[in-house]
Order: C-alpha cells, then structure tokens, then sequence
C-alpha cells in the first residue's frame, strides 16, 4: 500500500518546505503523510491548468524538491506536464533535466542546462540561453515585487497571464532574443532547419502573449500578420490547447482561439 500525494494548490515557484509560507501548508502535510505512511509517492505539476502558453517558473525550484523528496524517502515521484499539447515553453528542457535529477539527485542543475542548450540549440544556444536566463531574472523579479505572485497550477481566479506581470517590452525583448537565435540557426553549417523549427516552437508563448495582452496596441495589418504568423507555427510545434479543460477538450483550442483574434479584426 502506497499514498500518493498531489499538492495542486501548492507554488512551485518555491520549494515545497516550510519557510516558503506560500508552501507551508503542503510542506507540513508532506510531514504528516511521511509519519504515518511507509510507502509515500509525489505527484507533483510543472503547468498551469488555466495558462498553457505563460511559461512556467519553477526552474529554481524542481531540484529542491528532489532532494527534499529523497530526504523524506519518497519512493516514487510523477511530475505532470502537458499532455494534451506539445509547444509549451521549454517543453524539451524541462524533460531532459527532470529525468536526469529523478535518476540521480546529486547532478549539478547548472551542468545540466549547460549540457541541454548546446546539444539542442548548437550554434544559437547562447541566445536562447540568454532568453531562458531573462526569462528566470523576471520571475525572480516578480516574487520580490508581487506579494500576490506565486505560480500555482489550477485556480480559476488567478491568472499568470497578465499585463502587469508582462510588459510589451519585456514580450518584445524576449521575441527579438528568440528572432536573433533563429538568425543564427539558419545559418547553422549543420541540421539549419531542425533548429530553427525548435526556436520557432520556443517563440509560441511569447507570441502568444503579445497579441493576447497587446493585439490592440498593433495595426489592423500587423495583428493580422501575427496571427497568421502564430498559427503557421502553432501547427509546425504541435501547439493544440491553451489551457486545459478535459470535459470539453474542443473548448480551448488554438483554433477556437484564433478564430476569437480574426473576428476582432
């Protein structure tokens, strides 16, 4: 007989232990469970139910976990991703590093970034690392300066997916870093194609977001090169759902989506 414990309302943005008080209830629950259960399985979220294109900010985080998982002899451990859709924001990362942390827990997490960005991106790892590292300094920024910001999976209330946490031209930066990387994979003397289809899936969430928060600050002309532009590419990176709802799958496509962006042409 084994529990298995899913803490769904848990931040993971930040370690799940005690003196992070967003996660101080789930981390004394972990305690509680580990008393009373011999066999103890996690289950744990690397998404946001209510926002699949806004990347998900627990790089800091997941290591920890493991190790604190480890501590408390966890037998086993699921982290849930998006199944439903590919072209999430660093999707190929993400599973890359959390195999190798769930096999050994004592790999240095900067190693392996370091070793994922340039076997993946090759020639233009620099500056999608450089979009990756802006990406993790903002979410760093926002827990300082947003005492409401925590990166929860499912709450109808709560939306990551907002102006004030994403400005146009913090977007803008991140899509001219992305264009930049996809300039010097095309470029690239070896697999030129596959690797500027990788930087194009990685562009989606930043493309989207901008025309979600701001298409009404660009031209008739201009939103609707975007909007072609995104779902051109939302098909090459298999991008199928904005968010999850898997009573009515049909409900949140990327196709009900853009249709709702035409019609406000």
């Amino acid at each position: 007989v084994a529990i298995r414990f899913a803490p769904i309302s848990a931040a993971y943005d930040y370690p799940l232990k005690k003196e992070y008080s967003a996660n101080y209830t789930v981390a004394k629950a972990i305690d509680d469970w580990q008393k009373v259960a011999d066999n103890l399985i996690m289950y744990i979220y690397q998404l946001n139910y209510m926002d699949y294109l806004v990347p998900f900010g627990d790089f800091s985080s997941l290591k920890e976990n493991l190790l604190l998982f480890k501590e408390k002899n966890v037998i086993d451990v699921m982290n849930q991703g998006y199944g439903d859709s590919g072209g999430t924001a660093f999707y190929a990362f993400r599973t890359y590093v959390g195999s190798k942390l769930m096999w050994d827990t004592s790999l240095d997490y900067q190693t392996l970034t370091d070793n994922f960005f340039k076997a993946y991106y090759k020639d233009a790892a620099g500056k999608v690392r450089e979009y990756f590292e802006l990406l993790r300094t903002h979410y760093a920024y926002l827990q300082a300066t947003n005492n409401d910001f925590n990166v929860y999976t499912s709450n109808n209330k709560y939306t990551l997916l907002d102006a004030k946490y994403w400005s146009k031209a913090f977007l803008e930066n991140c899509e001219n870093l992305l264009k930049d990387a996809e300039e010097i994979a095309r470029n690239s003397q070896t697999d030129a194609e596959k690797l500027s289809a990788r930087i194009r899936t990685e562009s989606l969430s930043i493309k989207y977001m901008l025309i979600e928060l701001y298409g009404s600050t660009y031209s008739r002309e201009e939103l609707k090169n975007r909007i072609d532009t995104f779902e051109v590419l939302a098909q090459e990176g298999n991008l199928t759902h904005y968010r999850e709802n898997f009573a009515n799958p049909e409900q949140y496509t990327i196709k009900v989506k853009i249709n709702e962006w035409r019609k406000q042409l």
